[in-house]
């Protein structure tokens, strides 16, 4: 899981220079969202750093993704840790700056050894760092930069060698959302189950293994199939009566795009859920053979595809109890027949 993770933190950073990160954007509380990360600041910080969060006051609203504010956050506070080994103090601040176009101003200041001159000129560069070989890849500060002028926001550096730095990160701030805009996270013991046929497919034995049993968890019976072409072999030989498929996008010969349109010719109703460690952009998913299935990012949680799942499958069953309530004419052939349960295959 930590080798996950750190492998996900850089693979987004990298994206992020390169543009092709999808952004997931939102309304989100920045003080909530401060609050929530200072038990992971702390810990980040270590025992020798004095850390200060904001604690209480009205919410402070604005629109980016999630992920990328946490990683600004982040970065910011390893960035002061690093300008202090000896220890020193944090202090993370945030307020309002009114004006024609209202702002969200977070400051991180640290009572480091400052940042010279020759240094300030190139922090926000990627793979620029000051530290030995080994100890820091150079990405920090410019994916800090990177993530705020996606937000449309802006970051300025005030610094004094000997006494410390001052980071001023300034967000376009926002409306509060609807009442009820947010759903709350699925608890893991609240997390939907069914009993349904899952045919998954994924060319990496080890993801493979790891959802089929977080869907087996969840109640459902999985078939696996290591490429496309085998969960073709798989719908072709009727061996299984699927009930949704879930498919990686980006796999070897057949993509799991091309996988779905060839099962769609021959099941228009079977729901689809990709995933994928690339999250395409809007134009690689006007692409989709079907333009309402989603796309998962690997890697994610059991809940995520656990609702995922769920969602699909029952969008399906009220599709298909609204076609079986149409008033049909006396004598009228019905519409709808019913797919016939395939037998599945005898073991001698």
């Amino acid at each position: 899981r930590s080798a996950a993770a750190r492998a996900t933190v850089l693979t987004r950073r990298l994206l992020l220079f390169g543009q092709q990160q999808t952004l997931q954007t939102t309304t989100l509380d920045l003080r909530a969202l401060t609050a929530g990360l200072a038990p992971i600041l702390r810990s980040l910080a270590g025992d020798m750093v004095d850390l200060a969060t904001p604690r209480g006051g009205p919410p402070l609203f604005i629109n980016a993704d999630h992920a990328q504010i946490e990683q600004v956050i982040i970065n910011l506070v390893v960035n002061a840790r690093d300008a202090m080994p000896d220890g020193g103090s944090v202090v993370i601040a945030l307020d309002t700056i009114d004006g024609p176009s209202p702002l969200i101003r977070m400051t991180v200041a640290d009572s480091g050894s400052g940042i010279s001159a020759e240094a300030l000129a190139h922090i926000f560069e990627p793979f620029y760092t000051t530290k030995e070989s080994g100890r820091g890849t150079g990405l920090g500060l410019s994916v800090v930069d990177a993530a705020v002028s996606q937000a449309g926001g802006s970051i300025a550096v005030e610094t004094v060698l000997g006494k410390g730095t001052t980071f001023t990160v300034d967000l376009p701030a926002v409306s509060a959302p609807a009442a009820g805009a947010t759903a709350a996270a699925p608890q893991v013991g609240d997390l939907p189950s069914g009993t349904e046929t899952i045919l998954l497919v994924d060319n990496e034995p080890g993801v493979r293994a790891v959802v089929a049993r977080m869907l087996r968890e969840c109640g459902y019976t999985v078939i696996e199939a290591g490429s496309a072409a085998i969960a073709l072999a798989i719908a072709e030989s009727g061996a299984a009566d699927v009930d949704l498929l879930v498919s990686d996008v980006v796999m070897p010969g057949i993509s799991g795009f091309d996988l779905a349109e060839r099962l769609l010719a021959q099941r228009p109703d079977l729901p689809v859920l990709f995933i994928s460690a690339y999250a395409p952009d809007a134009a690689m998913q006007s692409g989709l053979p079907r333009p309402d299935a989603p796309i998962l990012s690997k890697p994610f949680a059991r809940g995520a595809i656990g609702v995922a799942v769920r969602t699909l499958l029952d969008a399906r069953a009220d599709h298909v109890a609204a076609e079986r309530r149409v008033v049909q004419a006396p004598g009228s052939p019905h519409p709808l027949r019913s797919r016939a349960r395939r037998r599945p295959p005898q073991v001698e």
